[in-house]
């Protein structure tokens, strides 16, 4: 459990939120599409037998979980942004979008950049 006094400066605590946002952004995604082929797989049960009375009800069932899935995610980001940042854990996951993974390369001497890798001929025999 993550306790609320933890800053968001914290780069675990960013990464982890950073990805679970990607997560959740990848579900929002994927999940609606598998349950628009799940609901087509159905319809087409439903064509071939259409005395089959259990079949309506997963077509529903389907259509609710894709909305679900679909909407679910912005209604969090939504009441996250709503909370503003009076709120630690809001702010954090606001402000979990802004990490990026990359590094790039500060020159702070005025030099061009060297190799770390050196030639074998270098260490002594």
């Amino acid at each position: 459990m993550i306790p609320l006094a933890v800053s968001c400066n914290s780069a675990a605590l960013a990464g982890v939120l950073s990805a679970l946002k990607k997560i959740i952004r990848l579900i929002q995604i994927i999940g609606p599409i598998l349950l628009i082929i799940a609901i087509a797989l159905n319809v087409f049960k439903l064509l071939s037998n259409p005395d089959d009375k259990k079949i309506p009800k997963k077509i529903l069932n389907s259509v609710i979980a894709a909305v679900l899935l679909f909407f679910i995610p912005m209604f969090v980001n939504l009441v996250m942004s709503l909370m503003g940042e009076n709120f630690n854990v809001s702010a954090c996951w606001n402000s979990a979008g802004n990490v990026t993974s990359s590094s790039s390369y500060s020159n702070t001497n005025g030099g061009s950049p060297k190799s770390f890798i050196n030639s074998s001929s270098d260490y002594e025999k």
